[in-house]
């Protein structure tokens, strides 16, 4: 399995294959800590459903600075059909508590191996 594409946005939707995504970043900008993060994220995975049936597709959320504590956590059993392709995945998280400023790592795993990582900041916003 290989991850084509990933991205954090403001919205994100899976329609049959075909994704929707509003607003990408790569930044969560923060009014004060600790802040409740309304965000989606999307990706395209490659697969072989004769290597990935019936294996657990795992999102973790981490903040760098607790990395043994997943601030979000969601798992499905895969039931993949057909020839190798593409998986599309989407989903938005309401209300994800962000507690520290500085990097966080969006993991994706396949059981329990680790397969890709990606890393966003959450930064405080600036008073104007």
């Amino acid at each position: 399995m290989v991850v084509d594409f990933f991205a954090l946005c403001d919205y994100a939707k899976n329609d049959g294959g075909r994704l929707t995504i509003v607003d990408t970043f790569d930044n969560i900008r923060a009014e004060k800590l600790p802040w409740r993060a309304y965000f989606g994220f999307a990706m395209k995975l490659n697969v072989n459903p004769e290597d990935f049936n019936g294996k657990d597709l795992t999102l973790k959320i981490y903040s760098q600075e607790h990395p043994d504590s997943p601030l979000f956590c969601t798992s499905t059993k895969l039931a993949l059909e057909g020839k190798k392709g593409q998986l599309s995945v989407a989903g938005n998280l309401k209300g994800l508590l962000l507690e520290n400023t500085g990097a966080h790592d969006f993991k994706v795993y396949l059981d329990d191996q680790e397969l890709f990582t990606y890393t966003f900041n959450v930064i405080l916003k600036a008073n104007s």
